[in-house]
Formats: structure tokens, C-alpha cells, sequence
């Protein structure tokens, strides 16, 4: 059996965070598309259907990588910001770690595509603040779960935790 390469997970897991930021990007306007009664015969209904499916997988799978990586080596963007954890009435930041973990463990998901004043991206100092375009859709997944008889929300902001997930790898 032929052991994988640092160099080949590297690889993997940069084709995965293409995959899944290309089906993100991909489903924007595909729900714009598709009949609004959602009728059978719309070619688009059954891309719309079938997306939440191969995008949660793809992330899942990241997920899980990032979070194996996480325990066994001291990444410093374990603690980056990338969305909010609800629990017991209470609305905190979320881990890219935290993230991970919701990811993993949810019983539901949920894709949003919510519309901003703010680029996705922008952290007011890589100039994104400044783009011609005053709206944005800013891609999240929202998950649910229960630990220890306590329900949790997370909404995981997509693209800064698929940038933390590429800089964790450097890829």
C-alpha cells in the first residue's frame, strides 16, 4: 500500500477547497434560475436538490481533515473567527477549531446566501472595502446540534473558513 506524501494531502486538500468554494460559487444564482414553484421539469430544481448533499460532504470532509490536523499539531489559526455559536441564549465567536467541530457533529445544515453591505473577504485592511459593488452575497452554513442535552446554532461564515483552511495547509 502506498503511503500518502505530505505534498499529496496538501494537493488533496487544495483541490477540495476548490471543489467546495467552486460549488458555492456555482449554486449563487442556480436557485434564482430554477422555477419558482420548483417544478419537476426545471433542469435547474435538480442541481439546487442535489447541491446541499455534494457541498456538505466536500466540507465535512475538510472538517474532519483540519480538525485530525489541529489535534496534532499547534496551528495558530485554530483560533481565528470565522462565524457564531448560539447556545443556552447566548451568541459567541466562533473557532475555526469550534467550526470544525459543529461541522463534524450537526444533525442539521442549512446553506444561506445572505446579503451584505460587506465583501465576504474584507477585514478593512486588504482593500476589499473598497469594491464598486455596495452588496454582496456572503455565503454561510448554518448548523444544528445538540451536546449533552444542550441545543447549539452555528453559522459558519463559508469563505473565511475555507481561507483559514487553506492557510492552515499553505495551500
Amino acid at each position: 500500500m502506498e503511503q500518502l506524501s505530505l505534498d499529496s494531502l496538501e494537493e488533496s486538500i487544495a483541490d477540495q477547497c476548490w471543489k467546495a468554494t467552486s460549488l458555492i460559487l456555482a449554486r449563487y444564482d442556480f436557485s434564482e434560475l430554477s422555477h419558482p414553484w420548483q417544478e419537476y421539469w426545471c433542469p435547474f430544481i435538480y442541481f439546487c436538490n442535489k447541491f446541499d448533499d455534494f457541498f456538505i460532504k466536500s466540507v465535512l470532509e475538510l472538517a474532519a481533515i483540519a480538525r485530525v490536523n489541529l489535534d496534532t499539531k499547534d496551528i495558530s489559526t485554530a483560533d481565528s473567527i470565522v462565524g457564531t455559536l448560539t447556545q443556552s441564549n447566548e451568541t459567541k465567536d466562533l473557532t475555526f477549531r469550534e467550526a470544525c467541530n459543529k461541522l463534524i457533529h450537526a444533525m442539521q445544515y442549512e446553506i444561506l446566501f445572505d446579503w451584505e453591505t460587506k465583501h465576504p473577504l474584507d477585514n478593512e485592511k486588504n482593500g476589499y472595502f473598497e469594491a464598486k459593488a455596495n452588496r454582496f452575497k456572503n455565503p454561510k452554513i448554518r448548523t444544528i446540534g445538540k451536546y449533552q442535552s444542550n441545543n447549539w446554532e452555528a453559522v459558519i461564515r463559508f469563505l473565511p473558513f475555507i481561507t483559514k483552511l487553506k492557510d492552515m495547509f499553505g495551500v
